[in-house]
């Protein structure tokens, strides 16, 4: 063991540089030593030392900090992704990540590292000379070229923090969404919240810098705290309660004012650090309303130091508003991965719906196997009952997931304008080496571009292709008929080889069925074993359109995952809960597209054919539906579409 300088905690409201920070003279085989590069200190920081050592004295003596970039001076024998000499992001929280808890998804609960040694009285934080982590490969990420250290440094933190727990809100396309204190982590969640299809974004502060960061990043009303009546101006702003709150300041009675703004069904996400100790109260009537909202997601402080800091930094709404764009928040950087290596599925089980035919193709090995499930389309096209979504996925991401499908033997790729990576799309369909007429492609027109002549043109453009196989009004909103006209054009002329409409209701699928040239054959809809449109499938059976399942697996919710009956089914079949929704899905004659960006889960998601779930087990799972949707149309979330013009040609 050797000793360092570092700025560490002597007291209450103390600090002082001190040159007894240990640190070992060699790693772990999995570990690295680091010379920091540069710091941030944080106001988590002040608190800590201001307040945390009433509650934490084991605090005293050990060093502060948890946003730091830094250079590898050694690392440990069993350390891959890593070397001497790379300039690293180190994250600020840095779970376990071998051991069972924190695969479980129960970080928090197993930490090597926290800053100033919260959560392990051993470990102290990063203001010091040469920086020690015990597992480099799991919690470290490259700075890539050209992006500057103080660009780099508000990542481990600041940036992950506030995109975590903006992704824990999930709000909906068009949601309003409030941001208690605007700081750091504050400005970050604006920018969250915008990315992630935000309507109206409320964010609360006094300083006129902030202020103009925030409407730069997107907000759309600015309300100084000082004034007495600031809630009532949002309440009265929003027409009524938000939909989520995120607080990234304050305390006790900041808490209770985010409550005091939510509607029924709302959700708060807590980023701001709390270290007094002290119980926190809640007025009577904030408890009273807070009865009908989701709880608190805690401090996802703790969830966004996970290591892996992957946010999307696409989706409806993604760098633009109201035809007017903003300026788009970048990481610059991803997590340097260990190669991966796809494998095969070799059989196939054959469905017995009528619609729904086998192929053989070759895959992989060279053999001949049945490896996909066709729906045909009342045209006589032939599509795959099983594809990858790229909704939320960057240009990089999409183009990397596009990449790993296409090799793991998917064929069915589905995009849309307002995603902003059809490029990207582009690209991963030239570069996978598959000839184009083995792909089906499907893309959607965003109802801003329904009424420009050369739409589809454009379209196929930006996907690099002489065609487009499944082409999709993407939502009913505005002139919705001109759009579906100009597929029309478009398939007459040879462009699309077929066309549909998504997130369209019964009486609107009615309507285009009434004055249409050519039928729709698909309608792109949410459905899963929660909300299985038993209703809507049944019109759409007669009419001879499929249909084709969003959020196949409930937008990812745990509950509908963790159901006792998937779990049991596969345990029986040797699958996922997961593979079981998805090959009900397919047996019940949906078409799905599930995203990600993992590669392991995009294998996964693809090795449904190798099995079959009996009559019965269909039955069990038909019976699990609630008619619950995550996803609520409304007409003035439409309206809002109309006005929202994605900036489709500066995409990547």
């Amino acid at each position: 063991m050797k000793y360092c300088k570092g700025v560490v905690i002597t007291g209450e409201n103390t600090m002082a540089v001190s040159d007894c920070c240990p640190v070992p003279e060699e790693p772990c085989p999995t570990g690295a030593l680091i010379r920091p590069l540069i710091w941030s200190p944080c106001t988590s920081d002040a608190h800590l030392c201001a307040t945390g050592c009433a509650s934490l004295p084991y605090l005293v003596g050990k060093a502060m900090g948890h946003e730091m970039c830094g250079e590898i001076t050694k690392v440990g024998a069993e350390v891959q992704d890593f070397h001497v000499g790379d300039r690293v992001i180190v994250c600020a929280v840095m779970p376990h990540w071998r051991s069972l808890e924190a695969q479980d998804g129960w970080g928090k609960q197993r930490q090597d590292n926290l800053y100033a040694g919260v959560d392990d009285p051993q470990r102290g934080g990063s203001f010091v000379e040469e920086y020690y982590i015990r597992d480099a490969d799991m919690n470290l990420a490259h700075i890539p070229e050209g992006v500057t250290l103080e660009q780099a440094v508000m990542v481990p933190d600041m940036m992950c923090t506030a995109f975590e727990g903006v992704r824990q809100l999930d709000p909906a396309f068009g949601a309003s969404v409030a941001v208690l204190g605007i700081g750091p982590v504050g400005l970050m969640a604006v920018r969250a919240a915008v990315l992630r299809g935000a309507g109206k974004v409320f964010v609360i502060g006094s300083r006129k810098g902030c202020f103009e960061v925030a409407q730069a990043y997107g907000a759309t009303h600015l309300v100084d705290y000082h004034h007495e009546d600031y809630l009532q101006q949002i309440l009265a702003a929003n027409g009524g309660p938000v939909d989520g709150v995120v607080l990234c300041g304050g305390g006790e009675a900041e808490l209770s004012k985010g409550l005091s703004l939510l509607k029924k069904g709302g959700t708060l996400v807590n980023l701001s650090a709390y270290f007094s100790g002290q119980p926190i109260p809640i007025a009577p009537e904030v408890w009273a309303s807070a009865m009908g909202t989701r709880p608190s997601k805690g401090w996802a402080a703790q969830a966004a130091g996970c290591g892996c800091p992957g946010w999307p930094s696409s989706s409806p709404g993604a760098g633009w508003r109201r035809k007017s764009s903003s300026p788009t928040a970048s990481t610059g950087w991803t997590r340097s991965l260990r190669p991966w290596t796809s494998s095969s599925s070799t059989t196939a089980a054959s469905s017995s719906r009528s619609f729904t035919t086998t192929d053989p193709i070759s895959h992989h090995t060279g053999k001949e196997v049945k490896t996909m499930e066709y729906a045909i389309l009342n045209n006589g096209i032939k599509m795959p009952m099983a594809g990858i979504g790229t909704f939320l996925l960057s240009p990089d991401e999409a183009e990397s997931a596009v990449l790993h499908a296409l090799e793991d033997g998917y064929r069915l790729i589905d995009t849309a304008n307002a995603y902003l990576n059809e490029k990207a799309v582009g690209r991963a369909m030239k570069g996978s080496g598959l000839k184009r007429e083995d792909i089906f492609l499907e893309t959607k027109l965003w109802p801003s571009f329904y009424q420009q002549a050369d739409a589809v043109d454009k379209t196929l453009a930006r996907l690099g292709t002489d065609y487009i196989d499944l082409l999709l009004i993407h939502q009913p909103a505005g002139n919705y008929v001109a759009g579906y006209r100009q597929m029309e054009a478009a398939y007459k002329e040879g462009k699309v080889r077929a066309i549909g409409l998504s997130n369209f209701s019964q009486a609107q699928i009615q309507e285009i069925l009434s004055l249409c040239e050519v039928k729709p054959t698909v309608l792109q809809t949410e459905a899963h074993p929660y909300s299985q449109k038993k209703g809507l499938k049944g019109f759409l059976e007669n009419e001879g359109i499929v249909l084709q399942a969003w959020y196949p697996l409930g937008h990812g919710d745990k509950t509908l995952l963790e159901e006792p009956l998937f779990a049991q089914l596969g345990q029986k079949y040797g699958k996922t809960s997961a593979q079981v929704i998805l090959r009900w899905h397919i047996q019940d004659g949906n078409i799905v597209i599930p995203g990600s960006k993992n590669p392991n889960h995009i294998r996964d998601n693809f090795a449904l054919f190798d099995f079959a779930l009996t009559d019965q087990e269909m039955a069990q799972i038909a019976a699990l539906d609630r008619q619950k949707n995550y996803y609520t149309s409304t007409p003035e979330l439409l309206r809002q579409y109309v006005a929202m013009v994605p900036p489709v040609d500066s995409q990547k």
